[in-house]
C-alpha cells in the first residue's frame, strides 16, 4: 500500500509532529509531506489522488482534515483517508473512535486500520462553487463560540469549555431570522445560531448532534433558539449531560437536504475553519468516503 502522510506543523500539537514523522518515515511505501502555506493540504491531497496513492494520512486538526477532503473532492472513492489527531478539538476523530490521547495507537491505526464508508455534506453557496463539510458547520452564536474557545480551556474542561465560552459571549449574542427547508418541510425561526452536522461533536467534544451518525445518509440540524440567557445556558448543559431528550428548547432535525437563508447573513465556522457568511443549500452524499475508524466508533452505525 502506498501512503501519503500530510502533516500540519502549525496544529495545536505541532510539537508532536517529530514523533509522528519518526513513526512513519521508515514505513515501506510511506511518503511524508508537510504543509508550509495556506491551501497546501488541499493541494497535497489532490496530488496524492493524481499520483495514485492508496491512502492519505492526515496528521493535524479538524481544519486540516477538511482541507484534505476538499482537495480529494469529488473523487472520494479514489483514495482512503486516515487521521492522526493533533488539533485542539479533534471532533471527527471522537466520532470515528480514533485515540486522541495515544499517538502511537493512532499512528498504528492510520497505517493498518480498516476503513468504513462515511457521508460527506456538499455545500452550494449562492454565487460560489461547491465545497464539502465532513464533520460539522456551526453558525451564528454557536460558530462564534466554536471559534473562540481557548485551547487551554478545552484541555482542562473538555465539552464544558464550549458552554463556559458561551456564557462569556452571551452579552453580545445576535438574533437571526432563519428560513430553513428540510427535505419537504419549511420552517421560519428566530435563532441565535444553529449547527449542521455529519458527526456528533464540535468545539472539542461538545455534542452538537447527539444522535448523528456519519453513515446514515442524513444531515443533523440543531437549532439554538432566542431564549433568556439563563434558559439558554441550562439547555446547553442538558446537551452536555446527555439530557437532550428531556429538553425541547434546543431542537434537532434530520434531513437529506437542507436549504438555509438568514437575515442578516449568518457567519459560519465549517469543520473548524475560519468563519464566513453563507446562504447555502446542503446535501448529503451518502457513504462516499472510505475512512479508517476504530472499533468503538460512536459515530458509526453497527
Amino acid at each position: 500500500m502506498r501512503i501519503c502522510v500530510i502533516t500540519n506543523a502549525k496544529s495545536s500539537s505541532g510539537g508532536r509532529i517529530e514523533e509522528v514523522l519518526n513513526r512513519f518515515k521508515n514505513e515501506p511505501g510511506c511518503v511524508v509531506r508537510t504543509t508550509t502555506a495556506p491551501g497546501d493540504a488541499s493541494r497535497l491531497a489532490r496530488e496524492a489522488v493524481e499520483q495514485r496513492f492508496s491512502r492519505v494520512v492526515v496528521a493535524g486538526g479538524d481544519g486540516t482534515v477538511s482541507q484534505v477532503v476538499n482537495g480529494i473532492a469529488p473523487d472520494f472513492d479514489r483514495i482512503e483517508v486516515a487521521l492522526v489527531p493533533l488539533g485542539t478539538g479533534n471532533d471527527l476523530a471522537r466520532s470515528l473512535g480514533i485515540p486522541t490521547d495515544d499517538l502511537g495507537a493512532a499512528c498504528d491505526l492510520a497505517l493498518r486500520g480498516a476503513t468504513r464508508r462515511i457521508d460527506v455534506i456538499r455545500l452550494s453557496d449562492d454565487g460560489a462553487g461547491p465545497s464539502y463539510c465532513i464533520n460539522a458547520a456551526s453558525g451564528g452564536f454557536g460558530g462564534e463560540v466554536a471559534t473562540d474557545i481557548r485551547p487551554a480551556d478545552k484541555a482542562r474542561w473538555g465539552a464544558f469549555a464550549y458552554w463556559l465560552t458561551a456564557a462569556a459571549k452571551l452579552i453580545e449574542v445576535h438574533e437571526f431570522q432563519v428560513e430553513l427547508s428540510l427535505d419537504e418541510v419549511s420552517l421560519e425561526l428566530e435563532l441565535y445560531g444553529l449547527g449542521v452536522a455529519n458527526g456528533r461533536y464540535l468545539g472539542g467534544g461538545f455534542p452538537i448532534a447527539p444522535r448523528a451518525l456519519l453513515d446514515d445518509g442524513l444531515i443533523d440540524v440543531t437549532t439554538i433558539p432566542v431564549l433568556p440567557r439563563m434558559e439558554l445556558l441550562a439547555a446547553g448543559l442538558n446537551f452536555i449531560l446527555d439530557r437532550h431528550h428531556q429538553d425541547d428548547r434546543v431542537r434537532t432535525y434530520q434531513s437529506r437536504r437542507v436549504s438555509l437563508r438568514t437575515t442578516p447573513h449568518m457567519p459560519f465556522s465549517v469543520d473548524g475553519e475560519p468563519m464566513r457568511a453563507i446562504q447555502t443549500n446542503l446535501e448529503i452524499i451518502p457513504r462516499v468516503l472510505p475512512i479508517v475508524a476504530g472499533r468503538q466508533a460512536v459515530g458509526l452505525s453497527c
